[in-house]
């Protein structure tokens, strides 16, 4: 429950970001610069909220990092190819979240649960 509500706490406020930013920037352009909010936050909630670790070890958050990085290419690729399809660009985001939460959960999960 707590991996959903920080994710769900950080995917909207991503969200409205990206949906601001629209006006003023490209899809990627504005995809950027939401997602990297994102990972700021989700590298400190993820450890002291959700997996309940008494401090930020900055080894795993360099190892969830990493793997935002590709997160982030991978929901770009997806956001692309949903615009390609004449998916509305607004709504692209929300339809590659439905591929990328489920593989963020895991791979969180073996990152933060590892003593």
């Amino acid at each position: 429950m707590r991996f959903l509500s920080s994710g769900a706490a950080n995917t909207i406020a991503c969200l409205l970001l990206y949906e601001l930013l629209l006006f003023f920037f490209s899809p990627t352009i504005s995809y950027f610069i939401a997602w990297l909010c994102g990972v700021v936050f989700m590298c400190i909630v993820l450890p002291l909220f959700v997996y309940k670790n008494e401090k930020v070890e900055w080894k795993k958050s360099l190892y969830n990092f990493i793997y935002y990085v590709v997160y982030l290419f991978v929901s770009l690729k997806l956001i692309l190819y949903f615009i390609s399809l004449n998916v509305y660009e607004e709504l692209a985001p929300f339809l590659a979240l439905c591929i990328t939460v489920p593989m963020s959960f895991i791979f969180t999960r073996l990152i933060y649960n590892r003593k």
